[in-house]
């Protein structure tokens, strides 16, 4: 229905008619479509010129796609634009090691970690040679683990503060926040997860048996010691082994295949396929398969491999399919460390959480030990003081 302007005769007004009577809620885009006011600032391109949004303050646009979405989620940290514009821009941008000082810290404590404790571990070996006590065989060896652990630590410091440099981009071609998602599905990133993991758990481990062979010493007292021989050698061996065993199981049982629904956290695709932005987890794939196939009762029991399979027939082969990486246990953020932080329903909250158990089980150890070695030390410097 329309109406002539009284005044001038020359406007027209556009009304329409509803249950609760005429309205003209209308907006009229640049290319003189008209659409209802209520889809307006919307976070949608309803007009086909982007004449509805251009002007809105609540969206941000995506550079790539042209997408609208809420200007909340620009800078949030999450990835919702296929060209990462909303997380890499002049406004914000990410790097693997955020801010100057822990950027510095990096080299500062890495590069003297990786020098010195390398030296350490060639000094422990040199003296080793000339052990002829067991006690002290043991405590040199366990010496030089801890400065193994202290080594690899360092290592990772170094090459994580390097990653975190130009030289990134002189490797990858375009800087880290653009790269982000490649750089945490990567070997790379796996590795240095992996490295980290083992020189802090040997650290740990080895100052927890180096505390109770410090207190067996300071209550053994003048006790004459026992010499060197084939099958101590053997036991100190075996237990420094057993030592870099338990470490290295640690830091590689979140990445063994068959525990992948555990420890797998989600899903990297091929950006030129914009179904799937960023990392894509569980919950979001089976939103996605839920629609599409309809079949879907129960995300629990959403296995990877299941998902794998349908995702698959979402997408025809003739172009080469749809590429993928996983998200692994080291990719959840840049620095590649283990994940020590997880949500109540993390899959992977019981591992983290036994893991956490024992390196508090470990610390507190040493501290109790080292107590009553200081504690038997003092005593027995007051006896001799008595005596004398």
């Amino acid at each position: 229905i329309l109406n002539k302007n009284k005044k001038n005769n020359s406007y027209l007004t556009f009304v329409t008619w509803s249950q609760q009577g005429y309205h003209n809620n209308y907006y009229l885009c640049d290319n003189n479509k008209c659409i209802d006011y209520e889809k307006v600032c919307n976070l949608v391109n309803d007009c086909g010129d982007s004449s509805d949004e251009k002007m809105c303050t609540n969206n941000f646009q995506c550079n790539s796609t042209g997408n609208y979405i809420a200007v909340t989620k620009k800078c949030d940290g999450a990835i919702d634009c296929l060209d990462l514009t909303d997380e890499c821009s002049n406004a914000c941008r990410k790097d693997i090691i955020e801010g100057y000082y822990l950027k510095s810290l990096s080299w500062i404590i890495g590069t003297p970690a990786f020098i010195l404790n390398l030296l350490v571990i060639a000094q422990n070996l040199i003296k080793l040679k000339t052990c002829t006590v067991s006690r002290a065989l043991l405590n040199k060896s366990l010496i030089g683990m801890v400065g193994l652990g202290d080594f690899l630590v360092g290592w990772y410091l170094v090459l994580i503060a390097i990653a975190d440099s130009p030289i990134y981009t002189l490797i990858y071609g375009k800087p880290y926040c653009n790269s982000q998602l490649e750089w945490m599905t990567s070997s790379e990133c796996s590795f240095l997860g992996i490295i980290s993991t083992i020189g802090s758990q040997i650290s740990l481990f080895s100052m927890t048996i180096l505390s109770f062979v410090r207190l067996y010493v300071i209550k053994s007292g003048i006790k004459i010691p026992s010499p060197v021989t084939k099958t101590s050698k053997c036991g100190i061996a075996c237990l420094m082994l057993l030592i870099v065993a338990a470490a290295t199981a640690v830091a590689v049982i979140p990445l063994l295949p068959h525990l992948k629904d555990t420890f797998v956290n989600g899903m990297y695709y091929d950006p030129k396929h914009s179904l799937f932005i960023g990392f894509t987890d569980k919950e979001t794939h089976f939103n996605v398969l839920h629609q599409y196939h309809g079949r879907i009762r129960q995300k629990k029991t959403l296995e990877w491999s299941l998902i794998n399979t349908m995702v698959k027939e979402m997408f025809t082969e003739d172009y080469g399919g749809l590429g993928k990486k996983k998200v692994e246990f080291y990719g959840n953020d840049g620095v590649c460390l283990f994940k020590y932080f997880v949500k109540s329903d993390d899959p992977q909250r019981f591992y983290v959480w036994l893991i956490l158990t024992i390196n508090f089980a470990c610390f507190v150890t040493i501290a109790i030990n080292y107590f009553f070695v200081n504690f038997l030390a003092k005593k027995e410097k007051s006896t001799d003081a008595t005596l004398r």
